[in-house]
């Protein structure tokens, strides 16, 4: 008997033993899965067939007695994703983990491997230094900032939103530390206001947008400008570069989407011709984008201070921008704070010892304010401030927020297999559905030792799935496993390569935008299947109308032969129901054959050489299937209501009168 290609002849082994060859049939139910098995172009099975083989397959695989360890490791540090999801749910700040951490090791292309997420002394003072600028940002700084965004590190990523010219943009996230006046300053190239006037030609109005809202709008080039520009060279630049320095605008602290760029103007506005100009093309373009502020503090507003403080020491008073400390709640207050924050970061129940180790960093930070201040200063708010920034710095590089323990139940050998804790299988669950802590109703589950009832855990992965933050299991172990990840480093190597004269955009950033598409289209399609019910449901509606009309005589002698409103009601809304139950009848059956014919005959087949599937599938799902038909027979039920209301309110003597 000749040799198999592959090496492996399944005739040979027994499907009712699988157990005995785990490994090779778990490359089979993965071959099953991708319609691997049999090779696209050979005859495939029923969908049916495969799902019924796979099912067994994995029953018999896992109720087997003796099966593969999942193994595990008593201590793991958080990687830079895993650091930066955990600390948006703790603190509410986004962190570009790229610019403040190392790299993280890879083992077989994924970050959360604990052999390859090591330690060393620099790694340690980097963390550090992350938690005390993470602090900072978290509570709120009033003091100064100037921040330049370069055009060419910022461009090529999102598109500019409807209505933007897509090219000549810029759009990018800030972090506002206060509520206030920040000044914006808009730099033009050499191109825009410089000694080539092309770029003047036509005018062109440009916009800061806060959020999606323009806050600043004002025009650019055109006659004027393009004169101004000529007669007084140098000073006329200036007068025009003026006119874009130091905006100033309100905003409210936080995160916020900055948009800067031109109003996409019509090629039919005018006569002008807005693709020539020469050097500089015909439109104006942008420099870099510099803020400065916040100026007129009004206070700090963040998503930040709600999670963090979850008690206040201060009496806010209406006519007072700072507010007055009570000393009397501080000492209670910023241990609640701190068992609060701590909790959560540390992911377990909080003793008086965890709460002692963390106060003597909000003192030290407190008095370092009074100190910078002096001890005269009145402004108590301030050091408290200072003193929790300094508090979330040290919760934020405490060792229980940075790794993640096993360390199993008490009296249990070493070596030895137990079971997780409530509190470890909740931390698992939440690091790898969304890569962050648990969230407070998967703690107090674990903490009340609730999470290993029966069913507990499979709905708590249910809800976690149904979370948007269950993308980032898509983020963090797919795309690295797929090793898309690393598009970031070839992305950087073509940058190098061609420098700053063209925008480099990776697949992912350029995907984002053809997904909304996508979404969009979905949306749109929801809304046309909708728009045909309706009309579906008019239809219905004029009908029984028109039979209402016809019917006037008919209706009139029922009526004064003693037939009541509501009975006439039944009887045209019974006939609107038939009416939309046979169409509904009748469009399922038609749905029904069309599907099982093109699945059967595999009408609609798909190259084998690109494609894993040799077909396209037509899958009916029966609860879909039934909510899309009772759906329908609503939509027809309603349809009868206000024909058949108006039916049962005809005046008898109006429809008799002339017969």
């Amino acid at each position: 008997m000749p040799k198999p290609a592959g090496g492996l002849a399944l005739d040979t082994l027994n499907v009712q033993a699988a157990a005995q060859n785990p490994e090779i049939w778990e490359k089979a139910i993965r071959k099953l899965r991708g319609r691997l098995m049999p090779p696209p172009g050979s005859r495939q099975p029923e969908q049916k067939d495969i799902d019924s083989i796979v099912s067994y397959l994995e029953t018999t695989l896992d109720s087997r007695a003796t099966g593969p360890k999942a193994g595990h490791v008593r201590i793991q540090r958080l990687n830079r994703t895993e650091y930066a999801a955990a600390v948006k749910a703790l603190v509410g700040v986004d962190v570009n983990t790229k610019d403040i951490l190392p790299t993280d090791n890879k083992v077989n292309d994924l970050d959360n491997i604990a052999a390859g997420l090591a330690v060393s002394p620099a790694f340690v003072d980097q963390y550090v230094a992350a938690a005390r600028l993470i602090a900072k940002k978290a509570v709120g700084d009033p003091s100064l900032e100037d921040v330049t965004y370069r055009l060419n590190a910022n461009r090529g990523g999102e598109a500019m939103p409807l209505g933007i010219r897509e090219n000549g943009g810029i759009r990018f996230k800030h972090n506002f530390p206060a509520d206030g006046e920040y000044r914006f300053t808009v730099l033009f190239p050499d191109q825009t206001v410089g000694l080539y006037t092309g770029s003047l030609e036509n005018e062109s109005t440009l916009v800061v947008m806060v959020d999606g809202k323009i806050m600043f709008k004002k025009p650019i080039g055109g006659l004027a400008d393009l004169m101004l520009n000529n007669l007084k060279a140098g000073d006329g630049r200036a007068q025009i570069e003026d006119r874009f320095k130091k905006i100033p605008i309100q905003v409210q602290a936080g995160v916020r989407e900055i948009v800067i760029g031109f109003i996409e103007r019509s090629r039919f506005e005018s006569a002008a011709n807005v693709g020539g100009g020469g050097f500089g093309g015909g439109v104006p373009n942008l420099g870099d984008i510099q803020i400065v502020g916040p100026y007129k503090v009004t206070g700090v507003s963040t998503i930040s201070r709600q999670l963090i403080y979850v008690c206040d020491p201060a009496e806010r008073k209406p006519d007072r921008v700072q507010p007055q400390e009570k000393p009397a709640w501080e000492a209670a207050c910023d241990k609640q704070i701190a068992a609060n924050l701590a909790k959560r970061a540390f992911r377990r129940p909080v003793t008086d010892a965890d709460v002692a180790r963390l106060i003597p960093f909000y003192e030290t930070g407190k008095r370092g304010a009074q100190a910078r201040q002096g001890e005269a200063s009145s402004n108590a708010a301030g050091n408290f401030d200072a003193g929790v920034e300094r508090l979330v710095s040290a919760v934020l590089a405490s060792t229980d927020f940075l790794y993640r323990a096993i360390r199993g139940t008490e009296g249990a050998k070493p070596n030895a297999e137990v079971a997780l804790t409530d509190l470890e299988l909740a931390s698992r669950l939440s690091f790898f559905l969304w890569n962050s802590v648990p969230d407070d109703e998967l703690l107090n589950l674990a903490i009340n030792k609730g999470l290993s009832k029966p069913g507990v855990v499979d709905a708590q992965v249910k809800r976690m799935l149904n979370d948007p933050r269950a993308s980032n299991l898509v983020g963090s172990f797919a795309m690295k496993w797929l090793s898309l990840d690393d598009l970031d480093a070839v992305k950087g190597a073509v940058e190098d390569a061609v420098g700053d004269a063209y925008p480099v955009t990776d697949m992912i950033a350029m995907n984002r935008t053809f997904f909304a598409a996508l979404r969009t289209e979905k949306l749109l399609t929801f809304l046309v299947i909708g728009l045909v019910v309706m009309v579906a449901a008019l239809n219905i509606v004029s009908t029984l109308i028109l039979m209402v009309m016809e019917k006037v005589r008919d209706i009139g002698t029922l009526v004064a032969m003693g037939a009541t409103p509501r009975g006439i009601m039944q009887v045209f809304m019974a006939q609107g129901v038939m009416i939309g139950m046979t169409g509904t009848l009748l469009g399922c059956a038609i749905g029904l054959t069309a599907a099982w014919s093109l699945n059967r005959w595999k009408v609609l087949p798909l190259p084998a050489e690109v494609y894993f599937i040799p077909y396209v599938p037509f899958v009916i799902r029966p609860l879909d299937f039934a909510l899309v038909a009772l759906t329908a027979l609503v939509v027809s039920l309603l349809a009868t209501l206000y024909p058949a209301w108006k039916a049962s309110h005809l005046d008898p003597v109006e429809a008799l009168r002339y017969e």
